[in-house]
């Protein structure tokens, strides 16, 4: 094993002013040219979408109900949702959730509350997952945040509402590319950089980062085997019974042999995305154990570790620290879009179809 090299030694060859996340070493044109791109093509999808189709209700928040599995379950991946047991609602031919929420209980008032509170809930998500993006792009660019907030609520808002599901669904596989090819791409150099995958692990291990199997049964420790199963457990459950989300997306495909295969298709790809995230994480640790940035003042927030990392010591790749910020707002767009599109159709279901004016609209 190569021998780690001590705080000072690392910093001890560049002045620390030099690791300041500024305009010096940030991003460049091929930086702004990629992750402008992405934004684009996001936009673009949603607009074309719209030309083609997205004429009625049905088609808008539904797709017709005869999308493939595939970019189905790309979608969820990307929008880190799991639905296994929403297949048993598959032939119920549900919008929203709320409507068997109203047949399982015969309650039209608990099926306005409950909506009430979904989206509260959704409006809640939306806000933190439109600013925590914008950390790691304000940490790189010029943008300020509430710039960056600016921009992106917009071309997430456009898409989502010119195109519907289709658009959100195209989108969501194009950013789980953009995603991939980011994770992949920072796991690979970065180990590359830390003297391949074996030290990176070591390393990692060393700090404590590896630890998977405390089996403490202490409510003091914040992560235990037993306690992380357990969160996983109910937040799981939690999302295979109630998400909105879920339900548009496996209601929106054919049949359900075509929901099994959603599902089967995100197990596998949850299961790589996860890796490549916590994977992301152990590498940017084992390249600054012992040398906290932080700790330094080179960084302002524990948010802006894995930003700085791409910019620090991945920038001599043109291009790399941009796909690098593509790769999270494209994960940040997703989930805002899925959330956008799922307010829509609880709000058309639950509350619009109630007056006469929007039950003329037709849904064929």
């Amino acid at each position: 094993m190569a021998v780690k090299q001590s705080c000072e030694e690392k910093t001890s060859m560049v002045d620390k002013r030099s690791y300041r996340m500024d305009n010096e070493k940030g991003f460049g044109i091929v930086d702004n040219c990629v992750f402008a791109g992405m934004l684009i093509i996001s936009a673009v999808i949603g607009v074309y979408i719209s030309c083609k189709g997205s004429k009625s209700p049905e088609e808008f928040l539904m797709g017709n109900r005869s999308l493939k599995p595939l970019p189905v379950s790309l979608s969820l991946i990307t929008s880190y949702i799991t639905a296994v047991s929403s297949i048993v609602l598959h032939s119920l031919k549900l919008t929203s959730i709320n409507e068997y929420i109203e047949l399982r209980f015969k309650s039209k008032r608990l099926r306005f509350v409950i909506f009430l509170l979904s989206m509260a809930k959704a409006l809640a998500a939306n806000g933190i997952g439109l600013y925590a993006p914008t950390i790691a792009l304000s940490s790189v660019t010029n943008l300020s945040t509430l710039n960056s907030i600016f921009i992106l609520g917009i071309i997430c808002t456009l898409y989502s509402s010119f195109g519907g599901v289709k658009a959100v669904i195209w989108t969501d596989v194009f950013q789980f590319s953009v995603i991939m090819i980011g994770f992949m791409t920072v796991v690979g150099v970065g180990c590359a950089q830390n003297g391949g995958l074996i030290e990176t692990l070591h390393i990692a291990s060393e700090g404590g980062r590896l630890e998977m199997f405390n089996m403490s049964l202490s409510p003091f420790v914040r992560h235990t085997f037993l306690n992380t199963m357990a969160f996983g457990f109910f937040y799981q459950l939690r999302s295979y019974s109630s998400e909105q989300i879920n339900i548009q997306r496996i209601c929106a495909v054919k049949s359900v042999k075509n929901a099994r295969r959603v599902l089967k298709y995100n197990i596998y790809g949850k299961l790589f995305a996860y890796f490549l995230t916590f994977f992301c994480g152990l590498v940017a640790y084992s390249t600054y154990a012992g040398c906290d940035p932080m700790a330094l003042g080179l960084i302002k927030k524990k948010d802006q570790i894995l930003p700085y990392f791409v910019i620090d010591k991945l920038s001599f790749v043109p291009g790399l620290p941009g796909l690098f910020i593509a790769t999270i707002i494209g994960g940040a767009l997703s989930t805002l879009s899925s959330n956008i599109n799922s307010c829509v159709a609880m709000m058309w279901k639950d509350i619009c179809l109630k007056y006469t004016y929007f039950r003329n609209f037709s849904d064929g």
